[in-house]
């Protein structure tokens, strides 16, 4: 009898700093605000390649980016940090703000380097 496959959990954050230039199509919130989604049930390559766009930049807009990413891998062991894949930090880089830059990484509560 086999043992279920792992699936994997991304988590991101994505910051509204500019909520002026949000479309009339979206929720109207202050400048500031932080915004929670997730994929849930996703394969070890869907994940990977899942953080990397949002790591990317795939999921930013003139009126928000994508602050932070965390992945989980679920198995029949528990629930534990996905290998390879630290909770990544992401911050605005440029002064006219179209490019964002990974500004910390934690891997089990330690911080390593960006």
């Amino acid at each position: 009898m086999s043992r279920p496959a792992a699936t994997y959990t991304i988590r991101y954050t994505t910051t509204v700093d500019r909520p002026e230039r949000r479309g009339p199509s979206f929720p109207q919130v202050a400048a500031g605000a932080k915004l929670q989604d997730c994929h849930k049930g996703l394969s070890f390559a869907s994940a990977k390649r899942s953080m990397a766009d949002l790591l990317a930049g795939e999921y930013d807009f003139s009126s928000e980016y994508v602050s932070s990413v965390q992945v989980t891998r679920h198995s029949a062991r528990g629930t534990s940090d996905a290998p390879g894949m630290p909770l990544t930090y992401r911050g605005r880089a440029s002064a006219d703000g179209r490019e964002c830059v990974v500004t910390e990484r934690w891997i089990r509560g330690e911080r390593v380097p960006a």
